[in-house]
């Protein structure tokens, strides 16, 4: 069995490509669909957890359905854009 150390620097290795690629993708991206792509790790995380073969919480699940609810709501809303000009 490994040392936790070492497994927590696989993560920290992982999570630092991950965002990485992420703030490049922001660059590309409109900011609402940009918001939505990061947020999926919400919803995928347990559903990764639970292809796997780990018992999901129904909280985790129910937490799942009302983060990608929310997340459906501001992608489509069609208020107007801010700007920094009034400010």
């Amino acid at each position: 069995k490994r040392p936790m150390w070492s497994a927590a620097l696989e993560l920290a290795f992982w999570n630092f490509g991950a965002q990485g690629l992420i703030n490049a993708g922001l660059l590309f991206s409109p900011a609402a669909r940009a918001s939505f792509l990061t947020q999926t790790s919400v919803v995928m995380t347990p559903l990764i957890s639970a292809l796997a073969g780990e018992r999901v919480k129904s909280s985790v699940w129910g937490g799942c359905a009302l983060a990608l609810f929310g997340l459906g709501l501001i992608s489509t809303s069609h208020s107007p854009a801010t700007t920094d000009a009034a400010v």
